[in-house]
């Protein structure tokens, strides 16, 4: 059972949701239509004449584990420092992202480099994520060349679930950067890659390549940064973060019946499909007895207890 409480609060409605009694979830919109997700049903709601009513139109179950936009920067022009420029060090970091995602059971397309921030931002609304990642490295102004340091982790003013990763993400950050003070997050009226997005959407200026130290601390360290940023996904998620490890495969071994594969590691989690007994799966991580699986394009968990390696 869904209820929808809607209040008027200046030129937006914000709508307190509940989802069996559960979790508070708010959103913004802007006219009598809107939709959002909560606890893996997409809503579909629209208002009334009078403001104060609004009426359930459908519920869809969204079978699908949870898939990311990944953007690292295209700007080759951003030179760094020393050597190197923002376009290479944010795709090196996306490289190291990626395994780590896979591991964690989430869907990922990475944007096309030869594309401009406009290509990505289309791109993206192509498609069908529920995060758009913005990866980047900042500049000073040119009167501050060299001279600033500190982390900027950018959202969306007018979306709470934006915030919210960019809060998980700063936060997170914190303990992997040398001037954890410097680690914010901050709200963009201006960046279209975070305000022109279907997707919920951050955007990681991850340091100040024009300092030395914030340059070296990056190259230093995009095993760490990668590892970190994908551990903020998994809590935004919430789901297990799992270490990155070499891919595997197994073989299905049941009584002749399907093995489930779920949307958590655990009897609790929704299943969300299934592979028949002897089938092959991608084996991507590991966690409690459960495997990160993939099998025909959907990725989620399976129990070890029936998979062969």
């Amino acid at each position: 059972m869904v209820f929808i409480k809607a209040q008027k609060v200046k030129e937006y409605y914000r709508i307190a949701s509940f989802c069996n009694a559960e979790k508070l979830h708010f959103c913004q919109v802007y006219n009598s239509r809107f939709s959002f997700n909560i606890n893996n049903y997409n809503i579909h709601c629209f208002f009334g004449i009078k403001w104060n009513e609004s009426f359930l139109t459908s519920i869809e179950r969204n079978d699908n584990m949870p898939k990311v936009f990944l953007s690292p920067s295209t700007q080759e022009w951003n030179q760094y420092a020393t050597d190197g420029n923002e376009e290479l060090y944010m795709n090196l970091l996306a490289d190291r992202i990626e395994p780590y995602l896979r591991s964690c059971g989430i869907s990922f397309v990475r944007n096309d480099p030869v594309r401009n921030v406009t290509g990505a931002i289309a791109d993206s609304n192509a498609g069908s994520y529920d995060v758009h990642l913005a990866l980047h490295s900042n500049a000073a102004p040119e009167s501050l060349a060299g001279k600033l340091r500190g982390i900027d982790i950018y959202y969306a003013p007018k979306s709470e679930q934006s915030r919210r990763l960019a809060d998980i993400i700063a936060n997170n950050l914190k303990a992997v950067y040398p001037l954890p003070d410097k680690v914010r997050a901050v709200p963009t009226y201006s960046l279209g890659e975070v305000l022109r997005t279907k997707a919920v959407a951050v955007l990681c200026e991850l340091g100040y390549h024009d300092n030395y130290a914030d340059e070296a601390w990056l190259k230093n360290n995009l095993e760490n940064i990668a590892k970190n940023i994908v551990d903020s996904l998994c809590d935004y998620f919430g789901i297990p973060f799992v270490p990155a490890g070499a891919v595997r495969w197994g073989t299905v071994t049941t009584d002749g019946s399907g093995l489930n594969i779920r949307d958590y590691p655990g009897l609790s989690g929704n299943i969300i499909g299934s592979a028949p007994d002897g089938a092959t799966l991608m084996i991507n991580g590991e966690t409690n007895g459960w495997y990160v699986v993939s099998y025909n394009g959907l990725n989620g968990y399976s129990s070890s207890r029936y998979i062969t390696l």
